[in-house]
């Protein structure tokens, strides 16, 4: 990390000592250079050891299942008896997975009242995941990024100057961005065992990433050569959601983000090349 410094001290105003960290833009991708400045306001001299700037990236998860037990009882006569209990287990993970602490600025000793202002800069890591909030009743997700200013105060039952804000960093651009396809051939039945013929499907994706708010455009090649009509031809866009607890635990889901319908292909009819069909995705 690279920390460019300057001070500037003013006359003091107000009655506490505080610090504030702000940065020049609302949000960064990983690589990327953060620039920003670190303003200290001293109402009371305080013995200082210097400023320092924290980060912290953390994954928050939680998830509930939903199990029965059997739960053996004594009855009102005396005897055994069992019954079926319904009961929510709660998994929860919090995981930092990036942490760094650099000193802005080395104080000698006695900071006397004023304005400070301390400059920095420093570039984030390479390949930092984007910033990830989702909440349902069921589970919970969330990737989140810390930026804490910090004065050290000298002595003892001497609380530190602090403050902290949150900062949003951007998934990087992906940069194997290119088309994917897929094909498929399957026997045609009627009854279950009745042969037909058989089908081939190739879908292609434009791309194998996409960012909310983009359009994936898919086309879709269909070549019936069965005496059946295919009377339909959907697409579905899904997402894989894995999350950790503490214990390494995990669970996860797949949610479709958006689906596609195609028109029916007649028997023995191709829909390839330039009759493929296209049908747009649009991804909240």
């Amino acid at each position: 990390l690279h920390i460019a410094l300057a001070r500037h001290p003013t006359a003091a105003m107000g009655s506490a000592n505080t610090v504030m960290v702000r940065t020049e833009k609302p949000s960064y991708v990983g690589g990327e250079e953060v620039r920003g400045n670190i303003f200290l306001q001293i109402a009371e001299p305080v013995a200082s050891t210097g400023v320092f700037l924290k980060m912290k990236g953390m994954e928050r998860t939680r998830w509930q299942v939903q199990r029965s037990r059997t739960v053996q009882t004594t009855g009102p006569d005396g005897n055994p008896q069992s019954r079926t209990e319904n009961y929510t287990e709660t998994f929860n993970g919090l995981h930092t997975f990036f942490k760094a602490k650099v000193p802005v600025y080395p104080f000698p000793g006695t900071v006397m009242p004023g304005s400070y202002d301390f400059p920095f800069a420093f570039v984030l890591p390479p390949g930092l995941p984007g910033v990830f909030h989702e909440d349902t009743r069921t589970h919970s997700a969330h990737v989140f990024y810390k930026l804490k200013a910090e004065v050290h105060v000298a002595g003892l039952f001497k609380s530190n100057i602090k403050h902290t804000q949150q900062l949003t960093i951007h998934e990087g651009l992906f940069s194997d961005v290119r088309p994917i396809s897929r094909e498929a051939t399957s026997k045609v039945t009627q009854c279950c065992c009745i042969d037909k013929g058989h089908a081939t499907l190739r879908a292609t994706f434009d791309k194998n990433a996409y960012v909310p708010g983009e359009t994936a455009r898919v086309v879709c090649e269909v070549d019936n050569q069965s005496s059946l009509a295919l009377t339909a031809v959907r697409s579905k866009l899904k997402r894989r959601l894995q999350l950790h607890d503490n214990s390494g635990r995990r669970h996860e889901m797949v949610d479709t983000l958006a689906v596609g319908a195609y028109e029916g292909v007649p028997p023995f009819t191709s829909c390839m090349g330039e009759a493929a069909r296209f049908v747009p995705l649009l991804l909240a």
